[in-house]
């Protein structure tokens, strides 16, 4: 692909790739810029599903005109030897994303709170402009946010973005239904497998998959989700225990009882989150206890919080006053 041009975009060198497509830097023939063009894998050219989504990328992110977001130049195709090559040409951002920069150890590259808290303001303002313009980006993740040399942050790949036909006053009502079609089992399993069929290397969506499948009593599926996920994270504790719980069967509280043991002597080495604590107490049916800990992760300001409201591990507690309580403290409240 390197050295070729497509419409009036030559090919200097590749960037990138995803489960959709690859990326790469080339040069405008007609205006002399540099940008970035993403093309659609050949094997997803024949699929009018995935064109659909490819192509709802671009149609996402350009109806936002934001600093802090990707700008869309073109969305086209051209014809080739193998059929269809659709492309979409984008601005291209110098720097390097979030990820990389949270993985470089050097201290001279270390994140700063200061420079954290900047990235965060850039990021929050990017998405409240995109909520008022009906998009819900819905992949916000370190591989997804480009930082500039000169401070700037872009956040990038809307290939997961839903396209709402509401105002910003009515976005609300589009969160409370997806929390409540989270309860819907069968719903989120729909919703996830069409996830993983954009991009399959996401071990979180494996494990939401595998936790729904157990609700509908498939334990089969659910092992074989569990097992994906744990291939993609090997050295992720909390899959592998819940492919175990998986194989043993549904709610065995002795297989419970030894996870949180385990996880109250790993403590002693390393953070263990407070709603990691919970979430075992409340399968262990010690409702008390899962509130006390909920409490301390609040307190400790748990990042695992933001699912508190639509946890589905959690909902033999939605009916005590403490857990309304907390959902408030989080913000969370209806």
């Amino acid at each position: 692909m390197i050295g070729q041009t497509i419409s009036h975009y030559h090919i200097l060198g590749k960037l990138g790739s995803g489960g959709m497509g690859e990326v790469y830097l080339a040069v405008d023939e007609r205006l002399g810029r540099k940008l970035a063009l993403k093309i659609l894998l050949e094997q997803f050219t024949q699929e009018g599903d995935r064109v659909r989504r490819f192509e709802q990328e671009a149609r996402a992110a350009s109806a936002l005109n934001h600093p802090n977001i990707i700008t869309i130049y073109e969305i086209g195709s051209v014809h080739s030897e193998t059929g269809a090559l659709h492309f979409i040409a984008t601005e291209y951002v110098e720097g390097e994303t979030l990820r990389s920069r949270l993985n470089d150890l050097t201290s001279a590259r270390k994140i700063e709170m200061t420079e954290a808290i900047e990235i965060a303001i850039q990021c929050c303002n990017a998405l409240q402009a995109a909520h008022k313009s009906g998009v819900i980006h819905r992949d916000i993740k370190p591989e997804n946010i480009m930082a500039r040399p000169d401070g700037y942050v872009k956040i990038l790949d809307f290939g997961l973005a839903k396209l709402t036909e509401h105002s910003s006053e009515e976005a609300g009502g589009d969160v409370q239904a997806l929390t409540k079609s989270l309860f819907d089992y069968q719903e989120a399993i729909r919703q996830l497998k069409k996830t993983l069929e954009i991009d399959d290397a996401f071990p979180q969506v494996h494990t939401r998959l595998g936790l729904a499948y157990e609700q509908q009593g498939d334990t089969q599926d659910a092992v074989l989700s569990f097992l994906r996920a744990r291939s993609l994270t090997p050295a992720d504790q909390e899959k592998t225990a819940l492919l175990r719980k998986a194989f043993t069967g549904q709610g065995r509280d002795a297989f419970w009882r030894e996870y949180l043991s385990q996880l109250n002597r790993e403590s002693k080495e390393r953070y263990i989150p407070q709603t990691a604590i919970a979430a075992v107490q409340t399968r262990l049916g010690r409702n008390e206890q899962a509130l006390d800990a909920l409490a301390k992760a609040v307190e400790e300001k748990d990042v695992g919080l933001v699912e508190l409201k639509v946890e589905p591990v959690f909902e033999p507690l939605r009916s005590d006053s403490k857990f309304s309580e907390l959902l408030r403290r989080v913000g969370l409240a209806q």
